[in-house]
């Protein structure tokens, strides 16, 4: 852990140096950052000082309430950090922020792949990939989304834990978390916590039906403890949640393919792209082309896709379970009803689950690999 946490700190640092010395310490995009994101911070900042808090917020739009809604930035430990700092000094804060969640995300993600992999080159390895992800640099312009991707990895550590007798509570606890900050996330986040056990379950080698309906019960009973802890957050939220006009419900009109050539050309070119920002996700694409698709962001490095390749050349004990789940989620990608399914539209908020899996693969290639690293030079053609 220490030797990651220093690798981790050097990363960030290298990371962070660019806005720090060339851009005054301010590290907000354009978008929604300064039209939504500042402002909150800031109104949240004078209010508190000024001793008029209300759970209504008068700087979003025409106001809303602070708790019932998509995302309740009042879950949010950044918000309640930046109370340290002089309103002055808020737009500076952000740099600050930002690099602590993706400290914070490397250990966790070192935690959880502990869970999985042996060594600690691997651990150290997917964990920085995690941490800086197409997925989160993208969400760096919108702050609020990379606290939920904090705790994904906590959450998949502690589920880890809850399933051997350990952690129990805390496991409840981080679903509180999660529900009080966003019920779109806590969603999302279940849909893969389901998704990631059975696989986990699949991949045993005594799969008997009552380990699985007791790893079920076990993880449920305390998934519906940590509801109940925030119950209060988590009711009125999901009147808002089901009547935004960005959730669709039309999903019965999307059970069909989305083979436009465009959308397959940025899928597959996004893996190999790093994301810069969200209006520049794709260096092979440019968003200026009309019909281009969805904006994609499940790059990690080019390391990963050609480990994940280099699969087919490799035996390990879970090969086919994973690949059969891996595909499985390329295709649904391509399924419009599977957006709205995974994340209540047809944006694909939800792919952190096919780069997580492709986390995983890199993972076990690493692990597994035992002949002359020649024979994987292929790839590099």
């Amino acid at each position: 852990m220490k030797r990651m946490m220093i690798l981790l700190i050097l990363v960030i640092v290298g990371t962070f140096a660019l806005p720090l010395l060339y851009n005054d310490a301010i590290l907000l995009y354009y978008g929604d950052a300064i039209e939504i994101v500042y402002p909150y911070f800031l109104h949240f900042h004078q209010q508190i000082q000024n001793g008029t808090f209300s759970f209504w917020n008068h700087s979003m739009g025409l106001g809303t309430n602070n708790i019932a809604n998509l995302i309740n930035a009042l879950g949010s430990p950044f918000l309640y950090l930046g109370l340290l700092f002089p309103s002055n000094f808020l737009k500076h804060y952000f740099l600050l922020a930002d690099a602590l969640r993706f400290f914070l995300t490397g250990v966790f993600a070192y935690l959880w792949f502990s869970k999985l992999f042996k060594t600690e080159q691997t651990r150290i390895s997917l964990a920085l990939l995690y941490t800086f992800s197409g997925w989160a640099l993208n969400f760096v312009i919108f702050t609020f989304y990379l606290d939920a991707y904090m705790y994904l990895p906590l959450l998949l550590f502690l589920s880890e834990e809850s399933l051997e007798g350990r952690k129990q509570l805390w496991f409840s606890i981080v679903i509180a978390l999660v529900s009080f900050y966003s019920l779109y996330f806590l969603y999302m986040f279940s849909i893969f916590l389901l998704i990631y056990h059975i696989y986990r379950f699949l991949t045993l080698e005594n799969r008997d039906f009552k380990i699985l309906v007791g790893r079920f019960v076990n993880l449920l009973s305390y998934y519906t403890l940590g509801l109940l802890l925030i119950s209060f957050a988590f009711v009125p939220s999901i009147q808002v949640f089901l009547s935004t006009p960005r959730i669709e419900s039309n999903i019965l009109e999307g059970f069909r393919f989305d083979l436009n050539p465009l959308r397959i050309y940025n899928f597959i070119s996004s893996f190999f792209s790093p994301v810069m920002s969200d209006y520049n996700t794709n260096l092979f694409m440019s968003r200026d082309i009309p019909n281009y698709g969805s904006v994609f962001y499940v790059f990690t490095s080019s390391l990963t896709v050609l480990g994940v390749l280099n699969l087919v050349l490799i035996r390990f004990k879970e090969k086919r379970t994973y690949l059969f789940f891996l595909i499985t989620l390329l295709v649904l990608s391509f399924i419009p009803a599977a957006n709205v399914l995974m994340n209540g539209n047809q944006h694909i908020r939800w792919h952190f689950m096919i780069m997580i899996f492709m986390l995983m693969g890199l993972g076990y290639f690493l692990e597994n690999q035992t002949k002359p690293k020649w024979v994987y030079l292929f790839t590099l053609v």
